[in-house]
Parts: structure tokens; sequence; C-alpha cells
């Protein structure tokens, strides 16, 4: 699987990988195409695999007791996408995972991680890099959230996240930065 070298290069960023690791990585990955608006992802169901964006988009969103959609995050390419409290604590997952775009990644099973992390140990500090920097992106977010003009929310949004600005649908963006669509649309016409 030639596609395969984009996340073999990802964690390559985080440590140096030898042969046997690379070809274990390589056995156990599986390439999956989703369809734009397809879900990947049901919400109250357990995750059962990690997934690495080769070409695409999707979201992670949620429907609150009211069914109304809050779109929580963005992935796009060259970024991993998993639920680690359901994979880890084998819980249902808060949200639901939907394509944005016709996406292309690369699924590792969470049995397949498991017995990657037990046969080399030392990927373990590289988890724990990846989740820190998970939490400092929800860190951001959650700054991002509190800040009350809509216009200065939006171009800090822009500013943190241009790639998710410039693709997203103006629908997940103005539920990801909690205003309504009619106020993110007067925000970018300039009349906010």
């Amino acid at each position: 699987m030639p596609q395969i070298q984009s996340l073999l290069d990802y964690i390559s960023g985080y440590i140096a990988m030898t042969n046997e690791e690379t070809d274990f990585i390589v056995d156990i990955a599986q390439l999956h195409v989703f369809k734009k608006n397809e879900i990947i992802h049901e919400q109250n169901n357990r995750v059962s695999m990690l997934g690495f964006i080769l070409k695409g988009g999707v979201r992670a969103f949620y429907l609150n007791d009211e069914g109304e959609e809050h779109t929580i995050e963005f992935y796009y390419e060259n970024e991993i996408l998993g639920d680690y409290n359901s994979l880890m604590k084998k819980q249902q997952t808060e949200a639901s995972i939907q394509a944005l775009e016709r996406t292309k990644l690369i699924a590792i099973t969470y049995r397949d991680f498991l017995t990657f992390l037990n046969r080399f140990p030392r990927y373990l500090n590289v988890l724990s890099e990846m989740l820190s920097e998970s939490i400092s992106q929800v860190t951001e977010r959650s700054k991002l959230l509190r800040i009350s003009s809509s216009r200065e929310r939006y171009e800090a949004f822009c500013t943190m996240r241009p790639k998710v600005a410039q693709r997203a649908p103006l629908t997940y963006i103005a539920s990801y930065l909690g205003m309504a669509l009619g106020t993110l649309s007067r925000v970018r016409a300039g009349k906010l």
C-alpha cells in the first residue's frame, strides 16, 4: 500500500522507526475510503480503530438532547482520528464522525494498536506526546470559545485553523464557534 508512507513519515516526526516497526505497521494498516457526508462512526458506539487521514476531511459532532448538532472538531490530511477514551477505556463515544469530503484514511484496529504497543513499548512516549498535543488543541478551542465578540472569535479561528476556515462548510464552522450561521455570515460580510 503506497499510501502508508504518509503515516510512516508522520510517525517518524516523533521517533526514528526501525525496519521491524515499519513492517509491523504496514502489515496491520488498512485503507478505507468514505464518500462525502458518509458517517464513519456513530455517536454512542464504541470505537474499534484509530485512523490517519491521507486525503479529505472529517468533522466530529454530537447531537444534544434536543436533536441539535454541535460540531466539536475538524480533522484533515496528516492528522490522527480517534476517540482515545473510547479506545482505551472501552466506553461509548460522545461524538459521531462524518466525512466532509471524499476521504481516504489508514485505519489500525484497537487490538492491533495494543499489540504494537506491547511489542514496541517505546511508542508509549510517542503516544503521550501526541495526547499532550491533542490536549493543547482542546485548550486552544476552549480559549477561542471564551472570546465574546463574534468577529474576534472568527478571526482567531481563521488564524488558528486556516485550513479548516477555507475548506469546512460554514454551517459546521458556525456550530464549532458556537454561533448561528446568520451571525457568521454577517461577520464574514463585515456587518458585525
